[in-house]
């Protein structure tokens, strides 16, 4: 066989298990909400973040919302009315998340894919972000 072929064979194979490879946010560390209120949300480049007021946000009270979280496939477009933005730490990759600040759903810059917090957990987890961005506001008066 040509060592081209074989080359490019697993190639093809690594990237497509990589990209396959499920998400387990409760593995998720180093939360941080960051104070920003626009509708440039998903403009605004991971690197630059750090220019922004921030806040850690308690492992603990994150992993409690993150223990079931689930994979959404939206048929059509997905509407925001608003959101935060955060970033945490999975697998080793800072990666930039952007919340709704409405439902139970966020999504995932890196992979490009949407995920959704249980239908019962959706109340708690949009009043924990509210007090958590309500709370680094108040440090930064």
């Amino acid at each position: 066989m040509n060592i081209k072929v074989i080359f490019c064979t697993f190639l093809f194979l690594s990237v497509t298990i990589a990209s396959c490879q499920k998400l387990y946010w409760k593995d998720a560390t180093n939360w941080t909400l960051y104070r920003y209120q626009g509708h440039r949300l998903f403009k605004i480049p991971l690197d630059s973040l750090q220019s922004y007021d921030h806040l850690s946000l308690d492992q603990d009270s994150i992993l409690a919302f993150m223990d079931s979280v689930q994979l959404l496939n939206p048929k059509g477009a997905v509407a925001w009315m608003g959101g935060y933005i955060a970033t945490c730490k999975l697998n080793g990759i800072v990666r930039k998340v952007e919340f709704s600040n409405y439902g139970g759903f966020f999504f995932d810059e890196k992979t490009r894919t949407y995920y959704t917090l249980p239908s019962e957990k959706t109340e708690d987890w949009i009043t924990y972000l509210q007090q958590q961005y309500l709370s680094l506001t108040r440090k930064q008066q």
